[in-house]
């Protein structure tokens, strides 16, 4: 039992991390490479970000 509430904690927290990684990435390309809006891309970042949390969670981490 510890050792899957473990596991699942480790993958929930890796895969935050990628997207939050994926976040900064997607700002500096578009921002800085692109120069696009701040904060049209931030919201744009973010729902990606959401989206791809919320399939991480649902299907990978805490799946049944």
């Amino acid at each position: 039992m510890k050792n899957k509430v473990l596991k699942e904690f480790l993958f929930f927290a890796f895969t935050r991390y990628i997207t939050g990684v994926l976040d900064v990435g997607i700002m500096v390309i578009g921002v800085e490479i692109f120069k696009q809006d701040d904060k049209l891309l931030k919201i744009i970042s973010n729902v990606i970000g959401i989206i791809l949390n919320y399939i991480t969670s649902k299907f990978l981490i805490f799946k049944k």
